[in-house]
Parts: structure tokens; C-alpha cells; sequence
């Protein structure tokens, strides 16, 4: 629940702050149409994702064998909107997965999102039992990535923690300095995830100059 609410935080700060700083000039007629342009951006966004979720739906009911990457498909659209939906999805392509890359795949969609759900444990236990053997370099992208993103949410989850928020931090960067060596150094990913890498280090004058 707390991992929850520093999630809804972030996203409520995106709309407060801009309104924090309206100046004694602006009137209140500003400030409220300020705020509902932001909140018809949100209604936008939710009138979309629903339109994409239920076209990916309908596709997928048309189907007549099980199609686990049309179910990959879903889960992704629930992302960030309905992650327990997300979860139930990746779980069903997990059974439903025709080899083991699409399994993999949703195996890691499913065990980043774990932790949202307060399911530490089992996020950690699900991402340490992916088999990397047989994985080629988009598939350790994406086993990097995932395993950044996860640790991150467990390190916050865990922050009035120190001997396991470190830990959790650690892991983090040390999945991230792995995703780096993979990334094209000229690409927008290697960027951003480079410029996260200095951040979580403190190394502000890295940052800055890339920047």
C-alpha cells in the first residue's frame, strides 16, 4: 500500500505543482481552468486506454486458438492503469504461451508489476527463476530492465528499511550498468537509462554535462 501511494504521489504532483505556482496575479478562473485541462487530459487518457484495451480484447476473442502474445498485448495496455488486470493477463499468457521466449516474456511483464501489488516475495522469487541460458540480447534487455524497474519498486517499498532498501538499491544499478552494455550508445534508451544510473549514484556532474 505504501509502494502505492508514492506511485499515486508522482502522478498527482504532475497536476499540483503547476498549480503551486500560480502567482497572487493569476485569478481564480485561471487556476481552475489550469486544472481542468489537466484533468481533461486525464479523461483523454483513460477514454484511450479503455478504446485500446477493448479493440485488443475483441482481437483477441476473434482468435481461435490461444494466442499468449495477443495476452502479452493486453497485460501491456493495463500497465500503469490497471495493473492487477495486467497481472491476471501476463499470468494467463504464462499458461498459455506457445514456447518458451513468449513464457519468459510474460513471466517478467508480470513479475515487475508483483511488487505494486505488495507482492514482494514473490516478485523476487519469479524474477530469480527466469532462465537467462537461452536468452539473446533483446531478450537480456528486456531480463535487465525488468529486474532495474523491479528492484527500484522495492527499494521505495522498502525505504524506512536501510539494510534492505540498500540492497534492493544495489540490485538496481547493478541490472542497470548490465542493461547499459547491451543498449546502443547512441540511442535514446542508453541516454536515459545512463542519466538515471548517474542520478541513483549522485554523480551530479555527470548528470549535468550529459544533460
Amino acid at each position: 500500500m505504501r509502494l502505492l501511494l508514492k506511485v499515486l504521489t508522482i502522478a498527482l504532483t504532475s497536476v499540483i505543482v503547476p498549480l503551486c505556482n500560480v502567482t497572487a496575479k493569476n485569478s481564480y478562473s485561471q487556476t481552475i481552468r489550469q486544472l481542468d485541462r489537466a484533468l481533461d487530459k486525464r479523461e483523454k487518457f483513460i477514454s484511450e486506454r479503455r478504446a485500446l484495451i477493448d479493440s485488443l480484447k475483441s482481437d483477441y476473442s476473434r482468435h481461435t486458438g490461444e494466442d499468449s502474445k495477443q495476452l502479452i498485448k493486453i497485460g501491456n495496455a493495463y500497465c500503469s492503469f490497471a495493473n492487477d488486470s495486467a497481472i491476471h493477463y501476463f499470468h494467463q499468457a504464462i499458461n498459455d504461451a506457445a514456447d518458451d521466449s513468449e513464457r519468459r516474456e510474460a513471466t517478467l511483464r508480470r513479475a515487475e508489476l508483483l511488487p505494486l501489488a505488495g507482492l514482494y516475495e514473490a516478485a523476487e522469487k519469479t524474477y530469480s527463476e527466469v532462465d537467462t541460458s537461452a536468452m539473446d540480447s533483446n531478450e537480456l534487455q528486456i531480463y535487465y530492465n525488468t529486474g532495474r524497474q523491479l528492484y527500484s519498486y522495492l527499494a521505495a517499498a522498502f525505504e524506512d528499511f536501510p539494510q534492505y532498501s540498500e540492497k534492493y538499491k544495489a540490485s538496481a544499478l547493478n541490472h542497470q550498468k548490465n542493461l547499459l552494455a547491451l543498449l546502443d550508445p547512441q540511442s535514446e534508451d542508453y541516454l536515459f537509462n545512463l542519466g538515471e544510473y548517474y542520478f541513483m549514484l549522485s554523480e551530479n556532474a555527470r548528470l549535468q554535462a550529459l544533460l
